[in-house]
């Protein structure tokens, strides 16, 4: 049988029937009418923010706000389509600073769903108007305070295809919660209260942000860190968890621009690229992003919920957060001879408060915050107290500060092999030693890969190979494009323009491969040419590195321990701890010695 559609012919839609249509662009689920009715809130100026859900969202979504409210002359056409008090003209796109510009929420709202609004721009009265499936219903006068209350019911009724498609109520709360407190990030001076079911939910009074964060995601507020930077056309501000913090998921990889969460890969990239030398690879980090730029300079206007963006200067926006996350990162290098930052939080007199100020302005590429990030917030929750625990391992990375007028980053001075008490080796992959009072369990692996790590980087000499190495590489358009990266780093591959045969011809003189390991490394490579140097070197040392279940006689464990204690960061170049320490104080409390 023929399809029916074949013989159609072409026709205009019912105004009705394509508003229904595009509505489903900007309202697909219940989380979409809290985010586009929670934006409306923010850009009438709200300092408080009340979200109410029933039935997942699918019954009923209510915001209440603040505001500056609207006039019944605005209530009348503000549900009509692309009515907006944001733009006037296309020129105007070019200089968006409101969440909203579209003229969209509200008109999609209305085609779907049954619509209430109550608002007023003071005290003395307001108005209110009802418009169910695009139809206007009543407008009359009502009370209210100054603000705005709209009330959403029967989501999809006048589309049941859309309807039968919705998650469970429990699955639809869960989004809507997500969507409030992702407008509820880059706004910490504004109050929020999320309610589900007539239960509060969510709670989050004025904070500055790494407190609102700490409060909304229940995270340790002294592993977290707020920092501020800015270049040309832009500000941003990323607060940024301790390694501790680390994750499976990307989950709390966030990044907002101009106070919208976007998904921007490169920024999320540009995050974790700044974690890469502390994380194990596999893990992620707890990092928030906050950029404001110039609205020439970014363009929202690409998609109805506004998720995506393009920039003019992406790259170097990019390349200023990986400066500032990795100047920051340098506070967790590991040294010898440093105060542990546990000891110091097993104390609750010498309990440090998060801060930005790893750093004095100017001797790394980001200033600290200058609002003051150290003002704990206490959350709904109150955290374990250190003070009870013998050994608190959940802040064993958090940098302990400078010293007034100490410069943060000091090279250790070189520890001799005498100095070094070798106590043994334990499960053929741990050292043991004493050093300096602190007994330390070192990784033989990750500390001999650092070492061969910071010596290749140091190494300028090559040696030209007396019969080079004939390979086939795996990527042949990578090589040629990373040559002269190659050849700065000490290799040489060089192509027989004829035989179309390719030959290392020198390696650094620090390389102590065989040459299928040389080949393997070479072909393995893939990193940009920013990163080139990490990776390169990283694989050869992983490579040459004493493995797990190398048997070391005592002589060359104290060797390797002296250059291990020696290393201005104890980190291997995957992102692991070389080493545990612990005081003799520390072993007396795990003993519950006295």
């Amino acid at each position: 049988m023929a399809n029916d559609s074949t013989s159609r012919r072409v026709q205009i839609l019912r105004d009705a029937v394509a508003r229904k249509i595009a509505a489903g662009e900007v309202i697909d689920r219940p989380f979409s009418l809290v985010r586009e009715l929670t934006d409306n809130a923010i850009d009438a100026g709200a300092t408080n923010i009340t979200a109410y859900i029933e039935g997942g969202g699918i019954d009923r979504v209510r915001v209440t706000d603040d505001g500056s409210g609207m006039t019944r002359g605005d209530l009348e056409i503000c549900w009509l389509p692309h009515a907006t008090s944001k733009i006037e003209s296309e020129t105007d796109l070019e200089h968006i600073t409101s969440l909203g510009f579209r003229g969209e929420a509200l008109a999609s709202v209305a085609a779907v769903a049954r619509l209430s609004i109550t608002s007023a721009v003071d005290d003395s009265g307001g108005a209110k108007i009802v418009v169910n499936g695009g139809k206007l219903a009543s407008l009359d006068s009502a009370a209210h305070p100054r603000g705005t209350t709209i009330d959403v019911s029967d989501l999809f009724y006048s589309v049941p295809a859309r309807r039968k498609f919705l998650k469970r109520p429990a699955t639809e709360v869960t989004l809507c919660r997500t969507a409030f407190l992702e407008k509820a990030l880059p706004f910490p001076d504004i109050t929020f209260r999320f309610h589900a079911e007539n239960e509060l939910r969510l709670f989050l009074p004025p904070a500055d942000p790494a407190a609102r964060i700490s409060t909304a995601f229940d995270l340790d507020p002294r592993l977290l860190h707020d920092l501020v930077g800015r270049g040309d056309g832009f500000t941003m501000r990323a607060v940024l968890g301790a390694p501790d913090l680390a994750r499976r998921d990307r989950r709390l990889v966030q990044v907002y621009v101009n106070s919208r969460r976007v998904t921007e890969f490169s920024l999320v990239q540009a995050l974790e690229y700044g974690y890469s030398e502390y994380l194990p690879g596999g893990n992620h980090p707890v990092a928030f992003l906050f950029v404001d730029v110039d609205p020439e300079l970014v363009d929202f206007n690409v998609h109805p919920a506004k998720r995506e963006a393009r920039f003019r200067n992406l790259p170097e926006i990019h390349r200023r957060v990986v400066e500032v996350v990795r100047g920051h990162m340098r506070s967790y290098a590991l040294r010898v001879g440093q105060a542990s930052p546990h000891r110091a939080s097993s104390d609750p007199s010498n309990q440090s408060e998060p801060s930005g100020s790893v750093a004095r302005e100017g001797e790394l590429p980001y200033a600290p915050n200058p609002t003051g990030s150290n003002t704990r917030y206490r959350p709904n929750r109150p955290y374990r107290d250190s003070s009870r625990t013998a050994f608190d391992l959940a802040v064993r990375f958090t940098p302990t500060p400078p010293a007034a007028g100490e410069r943060p980053h000091r090279k250790p001075s070189p520890v001799s092999p005498e100095e070094v008490r070798y106590l043994g080796q334990v499960f053929e992959l741990f050292l043991i030693a004493e050093l300096y009072g602190e007994l330390f369990i070192v990784d033989q692996h990750a500390g001999h890969e650092r070492v061969l790590f910071e010596r290749l980087r140091r190494s300028s000499d090559v040696q030209r190979l007396l019969e080079p190495i004939e390979f086939e590489p795996d990527d042949v358009d990578y090589l040629r494009g990373r040559h002269a990266e190659l050849a700065r780093l000490g290799i040489t591959v060089e192509e027989d323009a004829r035989s179309g045969i390719w030959s290392i011809t020198a390696i650094p003189n620090a390389f102590t491969l065989p040459a299928d390991d040389l080949i393997d490394t070479v072909n393995g490579l893939r990193a940009p040419a920013n990163d080139l140097e990490r990776e390169f070197y990283s694989t050869i040392a992983c490579r040459a590195a004493i493995k797990d279940g190398d048997v070391l006689e005592p002589d060359d464990a104290r060797r390797l321990l002296a250059e291990v204690f020696s290393l201005d960061d104890a980190h291997c170049p995957h992102g692991r701890p070389v080493w545990v320490s612990l005081s003799r104080d520390e072993l007396f409390r795990l003993v519950w010695r006295t």
